[in-house]
């Protein structure tokens, strides 16, 4: 890599500064979101993948340096979460149910960054199958993020 595209590649303080910030904004916008399904699901209120999603935009707006969706959302239910990059339609909408996996991957551009957030999230009480399922991929992270990788230099 030449000088120029090493220096590119190197974020600036206030770039990385302006992700982390919107990051932060991003992320708390999520978490005040998130409760409101839960709580619409406990209530017993018909909701849908598509009609899940939209809200989270209206959250997003209200936010400070918001400029629009980095890209729009993707909202599956179990049923649906082996489709690629699968957006619900009015046509393809499910209905959302305590008993399955929904899964909300969305994200912002603030003037000062861009988010991309994936959540999984179950409503009801989850098998032992999913638990285990997300227990096993919480413990890869845990090693992957403890492990101890060679120098690059000693690979030479």
């Amino acid at each position: 890599m030449n000088s120029f595209a090493e220096t590119k590649a190197i974020g600036k303080d206030v770039e990385t500064q302006g992700m982390i910030n919107a990051h932060f904004r991003d992320g708390a916008v999520v978490v005040e979101y998130l409760p409101s399904i839960g709580e619409e699901m406990r209530e017993q209120t018909p909701l849908t993948e598509f009609s899940t999603a939209k809200p989270l935009t209206q959250f997003r707006e209200l936010g400070e340096n918001f400029k629009g969706l980095s890209f729009r959302a993707m909202s599956p239910v179990e049923k649906m979460l082996l489709c690629p990059m699968y957006c619900p339609t009015a046509e393809s909408d499910q209905p959302l149910n305590m008993s399955e996996i929904y899964l909300l991957d969305s994200g912002g551009h603030y003037l000062d960054g861009t988010t991309d957030v994936t959540r999984t999230i179950f409503f009801g009480k989850p098998k032992d199958e999913i638990k285990n399922d997300f227990t096993s991929v919480l413990k890869g992270m845990i090693r992957l993020r403890t492990a101890i990788f060679p120098l690059e230099e000693s690979r030479k």
